[in-house]
């Protein structure tokens, strides 16, 4: 596991960041099956432990159901990032359900920050789910951030230019994300 970290792991030099990009190697039967040992539900946190990192940011898909659970062992905090859609609103008490299953079975050490809401539109739709939204979360006890990602084509297309949404262009969404850096830096000052 140790030399799959190491081959999948990418290092953009300009910005200090490295990061481990979604790959097929993920959805390889064999690396699944390996994962679904019970005794490597730790996997994840044994690699990241001897690592020199102020932050591991770990940006995992709901259904990416092994990786999902191996990633909630090794975080001491999660940020519940859901889409102004139907669906990911609909899957929403699910992730929540998955990481309170995880806190009282694998890691009780778990912290959920808060709630971001992502892709916000203009529309009424989008309107009706962000509340929704926000009245679940508050219904759990669960922070919903202030700052909100708006739905904007920059961000989809920034990876296909070689960017990430920090040295895109000036923009609405580029302001969203340093407004989220500042407010979650702000949430840990606090804990």
């Amino acid at each position: 596991m140790k030399e799959f970290v190491e081959y999948a792991t990418v290092f953009i030099e300009h910005e200090n960041f490295y990061f481990i990009p979604a790959n097929p190697l993920m959805n390889n039967k064999e690396v699944r099956y390996l994962l679904s040992d019970p005794q490597r539900c730790y996997v994840f946190r044994e690699l990241l432990e001897p690592l020199d990192y102020d932050y591991v940011i770990i940006d995992m898909a709901p259904s990416m159901d092994i990786f999902l659970d191996l990633a909630l062992n090794a975080s001491n905090s999660v940020i519940v990032v859901t889409g102004m859609e139907f669906l990911s609103y609909s899957g929403l008490e699910n992730t929540m359900g998955i990481i309170a299953t995880n806190i009282k079975t694998t890691n009780p050490k778990l912290n959920i920050i808060g709630v971001l809401l992502n892709m916000v539109g203009k529309s009424g739709l989008s309107d009706h789910i962000r509340k929704a939204t926000i009245k679940l979360a508050r219904m759990r006890g669960v922070h919903v951030f202030n700052t909100f990602i708006p739905l904007r084509d920059n961000i989809r297309i920034s990876p296909m230019k070689g960017q990430t949404v920090v040295n895109a262009r000036k923009s609405v969404a580029q302001t969203a994300y340093l407004d989220l850096a500042a407010e979650l830096m702000s949430l840990l000052e606090k804990e």
